[in-house]
């Protein structure tokens, strides 16, 4: 069978829509990659965002309460009990309670 022009052609044209077809399914490939790497950076961001707005709640609040158990000890130190005020007291589960007329 003699190769015709006309059959030339068609077959530079199967192979040319063959390469185009293999390039297409390789850009198509790898355009997926890069959106699931793209997906996954962001969710890693997302992630390390919400952890550092977490850590500077955290450390704003232990500023703002890092005196509170101190000023609340002084709040609840009281002076201590006369011997006669201690005799009205009351011992019960390591409180003493002061009886009141």
């Amino acid at each position: 069978m003699p190769v015709t022009k006309t059959y030339m052609q068609d077959n530079i044209q199967w192979h040319s829509y063959e390469n185009s077809k293999s390039r297409l399914e390789k850009l198509s490939k790898d355009l997926e990659e890069e959106v699931n790497a793209r997906q996954e950076a962001e969710d890693n961001l997302r992630s390390l965002e919400k952890e550092k707005v977490l850590l500077k709640h955290q450390r704003t609040q232990s500023k703002l309460y890092a005196n509170e158990g101190e000023s609340k000890k002084e709040e609840l130190a009281v002076e201590s009990l006369s011997v006669a005020e201690r005799s009205l007291c009351i011992p019960h589960k390591g409180h003493e309670f002061v009886l009141m007329l």
